[in-house]
């Protein structure tokens, strides 16, 4: 068996004075959610955190999913500015003083280490503030508090506001990540082909210079993206997105249409092969669209039984 290669598959079979679209299949990547690990087992095991590596994603208060106790953590306001990226303090302090373990820019979905040494401690305070402002001496977007002491877990995978919790070191070098992301769900995105030629009826074969339009299902993901190859004599020859794209076709031949879907989600990795799409229906006449009669035809022998016959004729 012939296997695709992480692409959608299309072959055009161009007739001399026309197109026809056989469909063959897909081939993608899909996308996974990260979740928290539901038995919340704290990293601390008789010592405390000496560095927390964070993820800024910017999501609001109430996105927050933590296994620390009401009342030992709060988040307040929505952590989004609109921009690729925010100033970030980690401090004693509400107010940023006390000690800062850590001050800087951050980009968006960008990872940075706050350090209980970098303000003059070897582990954390109980409770330590990190705050999200516009830029540096610029608007507070968000007030995250997390409780650091161990007297309430602390899991790695957390998410407090804008903040998911990457990697905990303790005081005595134990380690604790973030737990991997489950695998994705087998998907296919489905493709659809429009022809509109200039019999206007909006069906095949497709005549040269007729307009084809392809589009396939958004997948739900933001993350991903989905880039088109028209194959040869396409004008335009490639494209970005779901479509719709329209796309005329100068010469005959034939041409390989590809749908490639890349997963930029985090953690996400994945593929699995679907089944070919019916192909689109049959009836538009070259003849009577380019005003015309044949001089040359372009025949496959299939050896199949006149049973299997399907023609406009």
């Amino acid at each position: 068996m012939n296997f695709l290669s992480f692409n959608e598959m299309a072959r055009i079979s161009v007739l001399q004075r026309g197109i026809r679209f056989f469909l063959f299949g897909a081939l993608t990547f899909f996308s996974i959610n990260s979740t928290l690990n539901a038995q919340c087992q704290t990293c601390c095991n008789g010592s405390k955190p000496k560095s927390l590596v964070m993820l800024y994603n910017g999501t609001p208060c109430s996105a927050s999913v933590t296994c620390q106790e009401a009342g030992k953590w709060s988040c307040s306001g929505n952590g989004i500015n609109g921009t690729n990226s925010v100033y970030i303090t980690v401090s004693k302090n509400v107010d940023g003083t006390g000690g800062t373990y850590f001050a800087g820019t951050v980009g968006f979905n960008a990872e940075f280490t706050a350090n209980a040494a970098a303000g003059g401690a070897s582990t954390f305070p109980s409770n330590t503030f990190f705050n999200v402002y516009s830029s540096q001496g610029g608007a507070l977007l968000q007030a995250v508090k997390i409780h650091l002491s161990c007297s309430t877990p602390l899991v790695a995978g957390d998410q407090l506001g804008s903040f998911k919790i990457q990697k905990i070191t303790l005081v005595d070098n134990t380690n604790c990540n973030a737990p991997a992301p489950p695998p994705p769900p087998p998907t296919c995105p489905t493709p659809v082909i429009t022809i509109n030629n200039s019999s206007s009826n909006n069906v095949g074969p497709v005549c040269k210079n007729d307009q084809v339009v392809f589009k396939t299902t958004d997948l739900g993901y933001s993350c991903f993206v989905y880039t088109w190859n028209f194959g040869p004599n396409a004008t335009p020859s490639t494209a970005t997105g779901i479509g719709p794209h329209t796309v005329t076709y100068s010469a005959a031949g034939t041409a390989n249409v590809t749908l490639s879907t890349t997963n930029n989600c985090e953690g996400g990795v994945g593929s699995t092969i679907c089944p070919p799409p019916p192909p689109p229906p049959m009836g538009s006449d070259c003849c009577d669209s380019n005003s015309g009669k044949p001089k040359t035809l372009k025949l496959k022998y299939t050896g199949q039984s006149c049973a299997s016959t399907n023609t406009t004729q």
